[in-house]
């Protein structure tokens, strides 16, 4: 099964990483069955160009991250990967398909959106469209069944200590840059922001996978230097 997630980022810089994509990756390393490729875009990359790449990669799934600097494109991206194969399972995640999962498949490209993080979901959903082609309710997810938008009950968090690393798990390197996740959450809770998700709680990334990662990237750089 060829997945591929696409992400717009907002700018060229170090810290345009595919962290969250990532993130849905390493929980597949131990699936052989599921051939996974991230893809970045960039602003001036035009929608018919994105489209484009992303058909070249032939994929099974798409699964498209949204955030507020992306949302308009990265939909009229899915409506163009639509029109041109209405076969392809779609998928959204991300702050956007948290906050509006209703708006992101009323607009008709979408088969399902993930609510909140994503890994635990994303997953079963994997299992479920590899065996079957599509995917049922879900805690966490929100998809359209028979033309109607139905709300899977949400998912608490999980366990951060269960959490693999892209980093460990090679699905990002550190040549082009490092952004780093520590911790997930928010002890606040701004009515425009859904990084905390009503909890207003933040839970720690274990202190042996970070150390293992800090170390991974100390690796890289001095290699880096070495080499140099």
């Amino acid at each position: 099964m060829k997945i591929v997630l696409p992400t717009l980022h907002v700018r060229r810089s170090p810290q345009a990483v595919p962290l969250a994509a990532a993130n849905l990756v390493a929980t597949l390393v131990d699936y052989p069955e599921c051939d996974c490729q991230l893809l970045n875009f960039f602003p001036e990359q035009s929608i018919d160009e994105i489209a484009d790449a992303i058909l070249a990669a032939t994929p099974d799934l798409v699964a498209i991250p949204l955030y507020s600097w992306n949302r308009q494109t990265m939909l009229a991206v899915g409506q163009a990967l639509r029109q041109q194969n209405p076969t392809l399972f779609l998928i959204g995640g991300g702050p956007e398909a948290t906050s509006d999962p209703a708006g992101i498949l009323e607009r008709g490209a979408f088969n399902a959106v993930i609510r909140g993080e994503g890994e635990l979901t994303f997953t079963e959903v994997i299992r479920q469209v590899a065996s079957a082609g599509h995917c049922s309710s879900l805690p966490g997810l929100s998809l359209v069944q028979e033309g109607i938008i139905q709300h899977g009950p949400d998912r608490p968090p999980a366990d951060s200590n269960l959490l693999p690393s892209p980093w460990l798990t090679d699905v990002l390197q550190p040549e082009h840059g490092v952004l780093w996740e520590v911790a997930r959450g928010c002890a606040f809770h701004c009515s425009y922001c859904f990084d905390s998700l009503g909890s207003k709680k933040v839970r720690a990334l274990p202190m042996s996978r970070l150390a293992a990662e800090l170390d991974g990237v100390a690796h890289h750089q001095r290699a880096v230097l070495g080499a140099g």
